[in-house]
């Protein structure tokens, strides 16, 4: 059996940055703790950094997408509007 190793686009999301990547650690480091002692507190605490995280990079995302529109808006061009999305 062959195995293939697949290289990802770097920077494939444009919006991702430093804090999602640390919000991201604290959730998976919190969940960690939850495994391994599920009491009712690590569970809160990992359901709030949990929903912590998605707002962030929610947040994030939106932000992005907003100043791709603004910038396609400047160049009223759809055919490269189109390419600056993808």
């Amino acid at each position: 059996m062959e195995f293939k190793l697949y290289k990802y686009a770097k920077n494939a999301n444009h919006w991702w940055d430093d804090e999602c990547k640390r919000a991201i650690q604290e959730k998976n480091k919190a969940r960690r703790k939850c495994l391994i002692r599920k009491t009712r507190t690590n569970l809160d605490i990992y359901q709030q950094k949990r929903i912590k995280v998605n707002r962030i990079c929610r947040r994030k995302k939106n932000e992005w997408i907003e100043r791709k529109i603004k910038e396609l808006n400047k160049t009223n061009k759809q055919e490269k509007g189109y390419k600056n999305i993808l």
